[in-house]
C-alpha cells in the first residue's frame, strides 16, 4: 500500500494557508473552499493550485481550518450517526463564511456535501433546511469555474493529456464536461480515454478489501491510458489519483497524474 503514496508534503495545506486569500484585482466573488482530508494531507499542492486559480480570477478565498471530514468514509461503512455529526459540524462552520459559493476540488467531498440535504439530514428538524441551503451552494471547482468569466492563460501548455472521470464526479454530480473545458483552456491537447467513465478500481477501500479485483480493473484502465500516448493523466478525485499513480508504476508507464486545476494553474504561471 505504501507504493500508492506520492511524496507527502511536509505540512498540511490548512497549516500553510492563511484563512483568507485575497483576490487578484477586483473582488468578484467570496468563495468558501472545503479542503478534504486527502487534499489537506496528501494532495496539498493541488488544493494550493485551486486557491491560486480562484484568486487569479477575482475570487476572495476563505479556507476554514476547523472543518472536519465530509463524512463519506463513515457513511460508506454504515456509521450514519458519526456521518451526521460531522455534517452538522461542517454546516455550522461553513455557514459562518458568508460565502457566495462553497467549492471543493475533491469529487468525493463534493458529492457528500451535496448529499447532506438529500440523505443525511433531510429529516433533521434543526439542520434540514440549513443542509438544503448549504448543499445548494456546493460546487466542484471545475463546475464553479465554468460559470464565471475566466482569464486567458498567457502561456498555454503544449502537452498531451487524457482525463479519467471519477465516479463521485460524473455519476454523483453529473459533472464531466467542465474538467475537460479546464484542460482545453489551459492549452493542453486532450485525448479522450477509452472507457473514461469506468471505475479505476479504487472505489474507496475496495483496493484494500478486494485487492485482486481492484488490480484487474486498474490493469484494464492503464491499458486504455497507454493507448492515448499522453504525458499526463488527470482526474478530480484523490482516491483515483492514488490508484492511477500505482497503475502507472505497475504498468511501467512514464506518465504523471495530476488534478486538472494544476494544469490550468501552470498555464497561468
Amino acid at each position: 500500500m505504501e507504493r500508492m503514496l506520492p511524496p507527502l508534503p511536509g505540512r498540511s495545506l490548512r497549516h500553510r494557508l492563511t484563512e483568507v486569500t485575497r483576490a487578484r484585482g477586483e473582488r468578484k466573488y467570496r468563495v468558501g473552499l472545503f479542503v478534504g482530508c486527502f487534499q489537506n494531507m496528501i494532495f496539498a499542492d493541488a488544493s494550493a493550485a485551486t486557491v491560486r486559480v480562484l484568486a487569479h480570477n477575482g475570487c476572495e478565498v476563505v479556507t476554514p481550518k476547523n472543518v472536519k471530514c465530509c463524512g463519506m468514509p463513515h457513511l460508506g461503512y454504515g456509521d450514519v450517526a458519526t456521518a451526521r455529526a460531522l455534517a452538522r459540524h461542517n454546516i455550522d462552520v461553513l455557514e459562518k463564511l458568508d460565502a457566495d459559493v462553497i467549492v471543493t476540488d475533491c469529487a468525493t467531498c463534493g458529492s457528500t456535501l451535496k448529499g447532506y440535504s438529500a440523505h443525511l439530514l433531510a429529516e433533521d428538524a434543526e439542520y434540514g433546511a440549513r443542509a438544503r441551503a448549504l448543499s445548494a451552494k456546493v460546487k466542484d471547482i471545475s463546475e464553479f469555474l465554468s460559470t464565471i468569466s475566466l482569464r486567458e492563460p498567457q502561456q498555454p501548455l503544449k502537452v498531451r493529456v487524457t482525463y479519467h472521470d471519477p465516479c463521485h464526479l460524473r455519476r454523483g454530480q453529473n459533472v464531466w464536461r467542465e474538467p475537460r473545458q479546464l484542460l482545453q483552456l489551459a492549452g493542453a491537447e486532450l485525448v479522450e480515454l477509452r472507457e473514461a467513465d469506468w471505475c479505476c478500481g479504487s472505489a474507496g477501500t475496495q483496493v484494500i478489501t478486494h485487492y485482486e479485483d481492484s488490480m484487474q480493473i486498474l490493469a484494464r484502465k492503464m491499458q486504455n491510458v497507454a493507448e492515448t500516448d499522453a504525458a499526463i493523466i488527470t482526474t478530480g478525485c484523490p482516491g483515483c489519483q492514488l490508484q492511477l499513480g500505482l497503475g502507472a508504476q505497475r504498468a511501467g508507464l512514464k506518465i504523471t497524474v495530476k488534478h486538472p486545476i494544476q494544469l490550468l494553474d501552470r498555464a497561468y504561471q
